[in-house]
This record gives structure tokens, sequence and C-alpha cells, in this order.
């Protein structure tokens, strides 16, 4: 994606590294503001939004771009970087993530990502069937045994 835009080899490298730095930064994010909760829908991981640490963590990464770039491109891909995965809106809602293990029906784990508006209620749902919790956008938070 990078090469389409023009970018020499060298920025192309150099932005893949902020990209995947970043990412991780993301992560640890998520990580801080997530909680397991069991209730009477079961148990599965809660994550509080964190719109102010998500409006840094993007300023952040566009001003790393525009270090390395020097233009406008670093909005572009900033934004193209902040809404990989579909998760232009990450840390801006509540999220639940929840876990169906594989069944006689399904052979890969079942992921429910369930967002949240300001005022509790359910706005959107997510679904990813994996094989294992490496292949998840949210492998960094969850803990679960494979069958593979």
């Amino acid at each position: 994606m990078f090469k389409r835009m023009g970018l020499p080899d060298e920025d192309v490298r150099r932005v893949s590294e902020i990209q995947a730095a970043r990412l991780g930064e993301l992560e640890r994010l998520e990580a801080r503001h997530a909680k397991v909760v069991s209730d009477a829908s079961g148990e599965y991981v809660a994550i509080e939004a964190f719109p102010e640490e998500r409006r840094l963590w993007l300023g952040a990464m566009e001003d790393d771009l525009r270090k390395q770039l020097g233009d406008d491109r670093a909005t572009i891909i900033t934004r193209m970087i902040s809404s990989s995965d579909n998760d232009e809106d990450v840390g801006a809602y509540r999220r639940e993530v929840h876990v169906k293990p594989p069944s006689a029906e399904r052979s890969k784990f079942l992921i429910e990502e369930k967002s949240f508006n300001e005022q509790g209620q359910h706005i959107d749902s997510d679904y990813e069937e994996v094989a294992d919790q490496s292949k998840s956008r949210w492998g960094h938070l969850l803990d679960f045994d494979t069958k593979n």
C-alpha cells in the first residue's frame, strides 16, 4: 500500500516500522483499559473507552510519520493505519469481546466484538472466526486454549 503511494523503499521501511510500533502501543492502551467480566451473559473481555488517549496516540503517530515524510501524506497514512482491521474508532467506544469455542458445527473460535455508545446501548457487532488467538485482532487480550 505504501509503495503504491510512491514512497521510496527507505520510507516504506520506516513507515512500516512506525506502523508496527504504534499498533503495538494501541494494543497496550487497550490492555490497560480491559478487564475480564463475568455476568449473566457469560465471561468476556470489557474494554472501556479511552478517547483522549486515542487522540494523543493518533497525533503522535502522525507526528512520527510527518518527521519521516515531511508532508501531508502523514495524515493520509495515519488515517489508513488507524482504520485497518475495521478499527477506525478503537478507543472511542466501550467494547466487549465474547469468544465461543469450537463446536460440532464450527471448527474455529467465534469472536464477537460488541460496541456500545455513551449511553451503554449496543450499536454494532463484528464477528470473526479464527483457529487460534494469535490470528485474531484480539489475540493480545484473549487467553484460550486452541485445538491446533
